[in-house]
């Protein structure tokens, strides 16, 4: 799966896999290991075992500026939950570097129709 490398190569760069939080080093570990390839069942399992390492999950797959792995961030995000909100709010207040406002104004009407 073509977006698995781009993710991986996005925690990557931002130095995830050198972390010392244990949470987030035992996340990573998941991914390599299992079959994970959809995403479902990655999001399933950050709520579910790592909901304290959301924001540094989700953040450098904001940042590859990828249209279709931001869609899945805000696909991702659950409106009713004040913590989700509160990071995608965080991501999307930061200064956009990339030129590509267009397609980021179109993912933002994405997230306002999911209440974000």
């Amino acid at each position: 799966m073509q977006q698995k490398t781009l993710v991986k190569q996005a925690w990557l760069d931002a130095n995830l896999y050198y972390s010392n939080d244990p949470k987030l080093a035992a996340f990573l570990k998941h991914v390599e290991e299992s079959a994970i390839d959809c995403w479902p069942e990655l999001i399933r399992e950050v709520r579910e075992h790592y909901p304290e390492c959301k924001e540094q999950i989700v953040t450098p797959i904001w940042d590859t500026g990828d249209k279709l792995l931001r869609l899945h961030v805000i696909r991702a995000a659950d409106p009713e939950s004040e913590e989700d909100v509160a990071i995608f709010q965080r991501l999307v207040q930061r200064p956009n570097t990339r030129g590509d406002d267009w397609e980021l104004q179109a993912l933002m009407r994405v997230a306002q129709r999911r209440g974000l």
